[in-house]
């Protein structure tokens, strides 16, 4: 539908503008001007409303100088993401040799060199060219940039939040071709809240692919020791395992934080003569207060009745 739309107007954009060409009447330029404005306003209306990969595809769809047109009334701020939905040859044609980049830090890749597992940001297309990564950890990458490394790589990589309703027993899947796909949950604690973030671990031809939305403090953790080690020998399903668990030490202190806080809760309202009502309103501020990563207890204060 929505092609046939963009088509339709493109069309009468031109049968309009070239009866108004061929006719001599008084303030042309101004008729020009304002049917004009009327086609591109309903055009780039259209545009507000769809996707990125429905823009591609109908870029894809239409004739060379119609997508030359409609690719002309895209926002600017949008061409990076529809960009990731083209093919080469029709981005080549929109926009020479400009090549989509993600957000910094969206995607990267890693390979054992010398010994050692090296960090390299993937900032284009081109960046994909001859590499041979143990790990490729995407961070909150658009549709395209998970189809375009899947394609690469021959894997299909799904969004994390597409893992966060199944059932146990589906959140291991080993394929024919002796692919594995875990879905899993890594802890977030920041700013004194805590939430589980969905994970997505797929393991292909030797390569671990990671996908996630936000930052992992057990992400960070493991990429550090791993890029710091003199000599790396691991290999992808070691490195799984390795941040499963840098995943557990990271939920250990967050623990031990939750428990030194109740203790020292526990230890005041248990041995001093409180009444119900003071003990509940302490629990309930230093529960709101603590955070379970922090691993000295919050101080409380405390009202005795005595």
């Amino acid at each position: 539908m929505s092609l046939e739309k963009i088509t339709e107007l493109l069309r009468k954009q031109r049968l309009v503008e070239g009866m108004v060409h061929s006719q001599s009447m008084p303030r042309q330029q101004l008729v020009e001007t304002v049917v004009h404005r009327t086609h591109l306003a309903e055009i780039q209306n259209l545009l507000l409303r769809l996707g990125s990969r429905e823009i591609g595809d109908i870029l894809e769809a239409l004739a060379p100088d119609d997508a030359q047109a409609l690719w002309q009334q895209l926002p600017a701020g949008r061409e990076n993401d529809v960009l990731w939905e083209l093919s080469e040859p029709l981005r080549e044609r929109l926009v020479g040799t400009r090549q989509p980049s993600p957000s910094p830090a969206r995607v990267n890749a890693y390979e054992i060199r010398d010994g050692r597992l090296r960090q390299l940001p993937i900032t284009g297309r081109r960046d994909m060219a001859g590499l041979k990564p143990l790990w490729v950890d995407l961070l909150d990458a658009t549709p395209g940039e998970r189809r375009y490394v899947g394609e690469h790589f021959g894997v299909q990589l799904p969004a994390p939040g597409e893992a966060t309703d199944l059932e146990v027993s589906s959140r291991f899947i080993r394929e024919e071709d002796d692919e594995i796909r875990l879905h899993s949950n890594f802890l977030l604690d920041r700013a004194g809240e805590s939430r589980s973030v969905p994970v997505v671990f797929v393991l292909r031809g030797g390569v671990l692919f990671s996908l996630r939305n936000a930052d992992l403090p057990a992400f960070r953790l493991q990429r550090r020791r791993a890029i710091t080690q003199p000599i790396y020998t691991g290999d992808s399903l070691g490195l799984l395992v390795d941040l499963y668990g840098a995943d557990v030490e990271y939920s250990a202190d967050a623990l031990e934080g939750i428990y030194a806080a109740l203790g020292q809760v526990g230890h005041k309202v248990l041995s001093e003569n409180l009444s119900d009502e003071d003990a509940a309103s302490m629990l309930a501020r230093c529960c709101a207060t603590s955070s379970p990563s922090t691993t000295t207890p919050p101080s409380c204060s405390t009202r005795s009745t005595s």
